[in-house]
């Protein structure tokens, strides 16, 4: 048997400057999640302020597992879109902006 290392997860850094646009949209902002690590990552760096307004609007996630760790992490308008396609998570998030949730 021979191993074969494909990728490495690494961290990434976010700069405060996304943070910073995220913080200035006036249109509906929904969230997508596909990672339980990438979620984590990016709430460790997330401002508290836009913290909270995002977790007051609506998030898009790819599986069950996800649901209940954005759950857990306080957001309550959360869907769950048919897989984690990227067509698939468009569609949630647009339905969830026509139920009024952006």
């Amino acid at each position: 048997m021979v191993r074969a290392d494909v990728y490495r997860r690494e961290r990434v850094d976010i700069r405060r400057s996304r943070f910073a646009a995220l913080q200035r949209l006036a249109t509906p902002c929904v969230l997508l999640v596909t990672s339980g690590e990438a979620l984590a990552a990016f709430l460790d760096q997330v401002p508290a302020a836009l913290a909270l307004r995002l977790a007051a609007g609506p998030v898009v996630v790819s599986s069950e597992r996800l649901e209940v760790l954005v759950r857990e992490a306080g957001f309550a308008r959360v869907s769950r879109a048919a897989s984690a396609q990227p067509a698939d998570l468009l569609a949630a998030a647009a339905h969830a902006v026509d139920r009024g949730f952006g």
